[in-house]
């Protein structure tokens, strides 16, 4: 049997703990379709972020980079990672130059210095950030209006 100082010690985890405690969703695993996904741009088109998810834990999407674009010098909080689906360019990271080309796979550390040189075709890759926090980048780009269905 519990005495009264133990069962004041209980209660008051329960009280303070009630979020921890209340029915909260479960959450599920879900389709997502890419062609009605949200796409934003910067320079006119010049890149293009398709958002697939963004969950407390990672962020998903495709990058698009025009054939000779470029992206500058940065450091994103979280982990990085592209898989190149097509196209082929030259990524720095933290110094190091390398050619990339469609089915390579790069990491990028978090706080890493990254910038990217597109060669002369569009570059395709799938985006993914270990938490969405270095996606808050593409809250500043313009979002594209959803294409009209006939």
């Amino acid at each position: 049997m519990l005495n009264t100082q133990q069962l004041l010690v209980i209660l008051s985890i329960i009280f303070i703990n009630k979020e921890c405690l209340a029915d909260k969703p479960t959450p599920t695993g879900e389709i997502i379709d890419t062609q009605s996904c949200v796409k934003k741009q910067v320079g006119g088109g010049k890149a293009l972020i398709e958002i697939y998810k963004e969950g407390k834990n990672a962020f998903i999407g495709k990058l698009t980079v025009a054939a000779n674009g470029q992206v500058p010098k940065h450091r994103d909080p979280t982990e990085e990672y592209l898989l190149i689906e097509s196209g082929q360019g030259e990524i720095t990271i933290d110094g190091k130059t390398m050619n990339v080309k469609a089915g390579d796979f790069i990491y990028m550390p978090a706080h890493a210095e990254v910038s990217f040189k597109n060669g002369n075709q569009t570059l395709i890759a799938l985006q993914i950030f270990a938490g969405p926090k270095s996606a808050r980048k593409y809250d500043k780009w313009q979002r594209v209006p959803p294409k009209k269905k006939d």
